[in-house]
């Protein structure tokens, strides 16, 4: 792990060289990464700010997207969990994170997170989790979705973090397996990952509810006025 300042108030964290988190030390509402916009977005449109949450992050790293929650919504509880125990003391060194129990970090695997936990006690569970560049194997089954989905509120949102290119095949999949256990899933990316011409970020959003929560214009409107827009659909 290292940081990489970036005057005058930036940092970004690098894990195994990749960068994994960029935080605004004067603005904690401030999310710099294109995926973390699209899952503010996203939320935002089911539960509007400055509605209080309580969500589960799977894959701690810097935090920058519990930070800005915090801010955003206060009074809102939140669990982030990362495998790497020296990362997680590092970031409540460093960066001074919101204390419990606002933020509780635990150094814990996210499966062990999401099969401990309460049953139905989350708005949001955030799956960011990576080995280099691709999510365990694990993270992507029909088991750890039914986990999760019974670790939800019946109105819960899971958001899912997928890094793929051209064909989209490891979002393809794993779409699939959101569909045979959830009502509701959805693909949210930049137009240039989604049509497979570069590698990037698709967010896999997922939901229980009876109700379509991602059929909403206004959720479209604001994706697309993203500063870089990004686009909804329900089949890739």
């Amino acid at each position: 792990m290292r940081l990489e300042l970036e005057p005058p108030n930036g940092v970004t964290v690098f894990v195994n060289e990749v960068p994994s988190s960029y935080l605004d030390l004067a603005d904690p509402g401030f999310l710099a990464f294109e995926y973390f916009q699209q899952m503010d977005v996203i939320v935002g449109a089911i539960h509007p700010a400055p509605a209080p949450l309580k969500v589960l992050h799977l894959g701690a790293a810097g935090c920058s997207l519990a930070r800005a929650w915090d801010a955003t919504r206060p009074d809102s509880r939140q669990v982030a969990v990362d495998i790497d125990a020296a990362l997680v003391g590092y970031m409540r060194e460093w960066f001074g994170l919101p204390t419990a129990p606002d933020l509780r970090l635990r150094a814990q695997s996210a499966e062990n997170a999401v099969a401990t936990a309460k049953p139905g006690s989350y708005d949001v569970i955030v799956r960011d989790v990576f080995s280099g560049d691709t999510t365990p194997l694990g993270l992507t089954s029909a088991e750890f979705g039914k986990q999760v989905s019974a670790t939800l509120k019946p109105n819960g949102i899971y958001l899912a973090n997928c890094a793929d290119k051209g064909k989209l095949a490891l979002a393809r999949k794993e779409l699939t397996t959101l569909q045979s256990v959830f009502t509701v899933v959805a693909a949210v990316g930049e137009v240039g990952v989604l049509s497979g011409k570069r590698f990037g970020n698709v967010v896999l959003a997922a939901s229980k509810s009876e109700v379509n929560v991602f059929d909403n214009p206004q959720l479209d409107r604001n994706l697309r006025a993203l500063p870089t827009p990004a686009k909804l659909v329900f089949a890739l």
